[in-house]
């Protein structure tokens, strides 16, 4: 990518939620581990950014997205 719109690419939404991309892949010095990081988010659906970033997606699509504690959830209520 070259920081610009082409007939196939609009930067915006890329830089938007990696900031520069190149920057974004110099993050994780092991390849494989950010390629895991990658394949991981295409599995689970969830996505792929900092903390602060899905918050913001949380809050503007009013979703939970990160992940939560697996197992059985805690009854709550008077019949416990």
């Amino acid at each position: 990518m070259r920081g610009r719109d082409d007939r196939l690419v609009k930067v915006a939404p890329v830089q938007e939620r990696y900031g520069p991309f190149r920057a974004f892949l110099a993050q994780e010095s092991d390849e494989e581990a950010l390629f895991e990081k990658l394949r991981r988010s295409e599995t689970t659906g969830r996505p792929l950014g900092d903390e602060d970033w899905i918050e913001k997606l949380e809050k503007a699509t009013g979703r939970q997205l990160k992940p939560q504690k697996r197992g059985p959830k805690k009854q709550t209520g008077k019949d416990n």
